[in-house]
This record gives structure tokens, C-alpha cells and sequence, in this order.
């Protein structure tokens, strides 16, 4: 199994900080965009309830390589799914129009839209 598969399967399995943990003893050089995106969807799932700053530690990660994502639906779900959580439903609603606009129709997205819509 490649490092990419193994970062999956541990998010399949819910275990976000041993993806953390994984990626943070990468040398730097090592740690691509898209590396770098992963260790911020972990961030992303490691919050829970009041415990928000790995969301905020999410979206440094992800500003961090948001001249090469950008265009990448999912690091504009990242950006989303964080500010969201923040209860920060306008920034959260860009990222996820971003994220149709870059990539297929998600179904989860559309929901989540919508939630940000209602809420503002």
C-alpha cells in the first residue's frame, strides 16, 4: 500500500491524529499541496463540539497551498467544511459553490449549501 492509500484507509478508520502525526514527521520537501490537504482534512475531522482550533489550524494549512489547489473541489470542500463548523456560513457557502464549480455534482455539498443559505 502507497503512503496515499495508507492516509485513506486511516481516514476511513477514523484515525485523524496518527494521520497528523504521519504527516507532521515528513520532512518538509516532503510534504506536497496535496499531502498538505490531507493533514488538513484530519484537522477538519479531529474537531469536535467547543474544540475548534483544528479547524482554524485546518484553514492555515489550507491557505498555506491555495495557489496550487485552488482549483481542486476538494480543497474548496476543506475550506468549506472548516468554516462551516466555525459557524461561518458566508466564507463556508463560497468554498462550497467553489467546490460544484470545480468538480462533479455532490449531493452532500448541495445539502450544505443549502444549510448556509438558510442560516444567512
Amino acid at each position: 500500500m502507497d503512503f496515499l492509500d495508507q492516509i485513506e484507509a486511516w481516514s476511513q478508520n477514523g484515525e485523524h491524529q496518527r494521520i497528523i502525526d504521519t504527516i507532521e514527521a515528513l520532512a518538509e520537501e516532503e510534504r506536497t499541496p496535496q499531502i498538505i490537504s490531507l493533514l488538513a482534512r484530519a484537522y477538519n475531522n479531529l474537531a469536535e463540539g467547543e474544540n475548534v482550533g483544528p479547524l482554524w489550524k485546518a484553514i492555515d494549512l489550507l491557505r498555506s497551498v491555495e495557489e496550487a489547489l485552488h482549483d481542486d473541489p476538494a480543497w474548496n470542500f476543506r475550506m468549506g467544511y472548516a468554516y462551516y463548523y466555525l459557524d461561518q456560513e458566508g466564507p463556508a457557502l463560497y468554498y462550497f459553490e467553489r467546490t460544484l464549480e470545480t468538480g462533479p455534482e455532490d449531493e452532500e455539498t448541495e445539502d450544505l449549501i443549502r444549510d448556509c443559505r438558510q442560516r444567512l
